[in-house]
């Protein structure tokens, strides 16, 4: 068996696509657009045939990171504590955190097959028995009439709990500088991350909130177009996003197409841009490492739980929420839409 576990394919009229057991992940999904192009959007990252002994001191969700996956919870499994004093007022780092493994228990351990059949697939996962989640189950449909993947997602707790959640979509970016453009619903207003995410290698001022997307200040008093990628910089960022209603396209003009992500707001208010352009030089990263995260949560960044649980956190103060609630023995269910289409 590969680094992937085992791997299941989809085929529909407008693409194909395949998912691996390790994380539930899809990708590479190749769509076929009304003009004929055959585009895979996704970002498959570089080191998926690394020697198993490589990857061993890396969690499940690093050893063959790829195309698209559900986090629950999301986030990280420590609770950062030096950060700005408004991010820790009201922080009770004594709290109850369930997990103990980056973006959830699903993101880094194999899912089971449940059904397939042509166009679709349905995988599901049991978390451990201490865990407040009992089940993920999630179904990957194309759609026969278009270039587009549905997904469904529900989950299942055995006991009623708060918890961030996420959607982890990340995609190829091309080569030449801001050659790929966001271009969100609504009015988007931005946040940044209340420290450096990598010291020493993100550029963008941390702390930042309710700015336009388009006029974000860097570290030397400079600003930039968030919308525009790849950055014209070696970077690591994260930037969260609030008033897009829901829909965000990413515009490839090098390559000619266009792939749109539609989910329902109420459930993930905001979207979590990971910004990940040659910043990390570690294995596996090596400073090759090129893809924008699009990643529709309810959470406070990728903070963890208790973080986001914190009513007195920044964005939960402004009124954004950041944990949904899941009740005992009663499903919890969304649904969201990945499109691809030429650029006219």
């Amino acid at each position: 068996m590969s680094n992937r576990g085992e791997v299941h394919s989809f085929s529909w009229k407008h693409g194909h696509g395949e998912i691996q057991s390790l994380g539930g992940m899809i990708g590479p999904v190749s769509f076929r657009t009304k003009r004929g192009r055959v585009v895979q959007p996704f970002e498959v990252a570089h080191w998926e045939n690394a020697a198993a002994t490589e990857l061993a001191n890396l969690p499940g969700l690093m050893h063959t990171l790829r195309g698209e996956w559900p986090c629950v919870p999301f986030g990280m499994p420590t609770t950062a504590t030096a950060l700005p004093h408004r991010w820790l007022n009201g922080l009770d780092i004594t709290g109850a955190a369930f997990e103990t493994e980056p973006h959830g228990y699903s993101s880094n351990h194999h899912w089971t097959l449940i059904s397939q059949n042509c166009g679709s697939v349905t995988m599901a996962i049991s978390y451990p028995e201490s865990h407040p989640i009992k089940t993920l189950t999630r179904t990957i449909i194309g759609d026969e009439t278009e270039s587009a993947i549905d997904l469904r997602l529900a989950v299942c707790a055995r006991s009623t709990v708060d918890l961030p959640i996420g959607l982890h979509p990340v995609f190829r970016l091309p080569s030449n500088h801001q050659r790929s453009e966001i271009q969100f619903s609504g009015i988007p207003r931005a946040h940044t991350f209340p420290i450096d995410p990598i010291a020493g290698v993100s550029h963008l001022q941390p702390d930042q909130s309710d700015v336009p997307l388009t006029k974000m200040c860097l570290k030397d008093g400079t600003k930039i177009d968030a919308t525009l990628h790849p950055f014209p910089f070696k970077t690591e960022e994260l930037v969260l996003v609030t008033g897009h209603e829901g829909r965000v396209t990413l515009r490839n003009h090098d390559e000619g197409y266009a792939t749109t992500v539609e989910w329902d707001a109420v459930a993930f208010p905001s979207c979590l841009l990971w910004i990940s352009n040659h910043g990390r030089t570690e294995f596996p990263w090596d400073g090759k490492f090129r893809a924008i995260g699009i990643e529709p949560v309810a959470a406070a960044f990728d903070l963890g739980e208790l973080h986001s649980r914190n009513l007195n956190n920044p964005l939960a103060s402004a009124g954004i929420k950041c944990t949904e609630k899941f009740t005992a023995h009663k499903p919890w269910t969304t649904a969201y839409r990945i499109s691809v289409s030429d650029i006219t």
